[in-house]
């Protein structure tokens, strides 16, 4: 059956990597969000949180719009993004307009965990200018909190973050065979 895996949570939890190996292990094609907000901004550039929020936007109508493509020709696909709910709601849509299975696995993790993983990329890899939101732990922290309110479709996957460990050769299997099933 065709196949949309949505890879979503919240902040440093590594969906990008997971999505990046789930991506090689099932040979689907992934569209992670991180990427296109980057081009976009070295592109068009943004002046403060509003501008930044905007291209934030239009990042997702390019992932909407490459999806629909991509699933209009029968494509299995990967997509990340800590999506908001309109977001997730429109790519269910397009599941059931184009008839596919859709398997949404759901990162999350200590807040405190989360902060000093935000704060670590921030300092040390160089982050993109792009994904610098927060000033403060509160705000990161409401952040988090008020995303993890969301209706998720499809078969459903929550993953505790805390630790990268469970992404093993093993759990790559596991949601291999959950698929087939």
């Amino acid at each position: 059956m065709k196949t949309l895996i949505l890879i979503t949570g919240d902040l440093a939890t590594g969906k990008t990597t997971l999505a990046k190996e789930l991506s090689n292990y099932l040979s689907y094609p992934y569209i992670y969000k991180d990427k296109i907000k980057e081009l976009l901004c070295d592109r068009i550039g943004f002046k403060n949180r509003c501008e930044n929020k905007t291209i934030s936007f239009a990042t997702f109508d390019v992932i909407n719009f490459i999806a629909e493509q991509l699933l209009s020709s029968s494509t299995n696909l990967i997509i990340e993004s800590n999506f908001r709910q309109n977001e997730l709601d429109e790519l269910f849509k397009l599941t059931t307009k184009y008839n596919y299975s859709l398997l949404t696995i759901v990162l999350s993790a200590d807040i405190d965990t989360l902060y000093k993983r935000y704060e670590n990329r921030l300092l040390n890899e160089n982050r993109h200018i792009a994904h610098q939101n927060f000033n403060s732990y509160p705000e990161f922290k409401e952040y988090v909190i008020s995303a993890r309110e969301r209706t998720y479709y499809g078969k459903v996957i929550k993953i505790d973050a805390n630790d990268f460990s469970l992404f093993s050769p093993d759990f790559y299997q596991n949601i291999k065979e959950l698929l087939t099933k």
